[in-house]
């Protein structure tokens, strides 16, 4: 987030993570009181079948092709550009982020 336009409202982002099932983690401070936390950790996973498909068995090779590229653009668009420097850096202070998809990360 970078200072400009509004949040979103507290209550609803975190009803939100608990209804879609994210994973997340704050500071031991955090609480109704106190909407600050020195540390923010989230976890979230995805798979298979993908919205629009009954099942898992269902175009698999479509899914997988969907899901593939869908990990890949978010390599490349946002994760990698943490990282790197020059003017297609994003620059988020403060937050780091890491990833783990074993299928995809060290194949493209």
């Amino acid at each position: 987030y970078d200072g400009s336009g509004s949040l979103a409202d507290i209550d609803d982002v975190l009803e939100g993570f608990l209804r879609d099932g994210l994973d997340w983690w704050v500071d031991k401070d955090f609480g109704p009181q106190n909407l600050k936390s020195q540390y923010t950790r989230a976890t979230f996973f995805g798979g298979l079948p993908l919205a629009g498909y009954p099942d898992l068995v269902t175009r698999l090779e479509e899914q997988r092709q969907k899901s593939g590229n869908f990990l890949k653009d978010l390599w490349r668009d946002l994760l990698r550009r943490t990282e790197i420097t020059g003017k297609d850096r994003l620059n988020y202070e403060h937050v780091i982020f890491s990833w783990h998809e074993s299928r995809y990360v060290y194949n493209h």
